[in-house]
């Protein structure tokens, strides 16, 4: 298992570029695979902590304004799996950690990393939406008290603006 990693994911144009950080990101995929992967992103918040539960290709949610259209057609079609998001939402809530399942697609505080890291979109993603209270430490002391997952091969990720 991976120990919780923090992936800024840049401006909307890391989709496109070839850069230092974006070969760092082929490099951690090629060296890191996961079974799933889950994610925090500070781009969405809700009331509640939220888990992204689907079976399904994740939705995209274009969450950035005035930029050319290719940027509105990019897609990266990883699934979820909702079997392993009751396992994650069981964990949490063992620690005392209120979490409901609420359906979002992933933004790009997401998919830009994802993209280059796991270009294959191969391995299921669980996005997180956390409270507006709930600061970075939180979120990371949330992602520690999920140490059991690590029996089940899972990785953390956090990706924040």
């Amino acid at each position: 298992m991976l120990a919780p990693v923090f992936l800024p994911h840049g401006s909307p144009y890391t989709i496109f570029e070839k850069s230092e950080f974006t070969a760092f990101l082929n490099r951690f995929g090629q060296e890191n695979r996961p079974k799933a992967i889950v994610i925090f992103s500070a781009h969405f918040e809700s009331d509640i902590t939220t888990i992204a539960a689907t079976d399904d290709v994740h939705d995209m949610e274009y969450d950035y304004y005035g930029f050319p259209s290719s940027f509105y057609q990019v897609q990266y079609p990883a699934r979820g799996s909702t079997i392993v998001a009751a396992m994650v939402e069981e964990r949490l809530r063992r620690n005392h950690i209120p979490v409901q399942r609420k359906y979002r697609g992933i933004d790009h505080g997401v998919f830009p990393i994802m993209m280059h890291a796991y270009p294959e979109a191969d391995i299921p993603i669980f996005p997180f939406r956390s409270t507006p209270s709930c600061r970075r430490d939180s979120r990371l002391r949330s992602v520690k008290r999920c140490k059991g997952l690590s029996k089940m091969a899972f990785s953390s990720s956090e990706a924040v603006s």
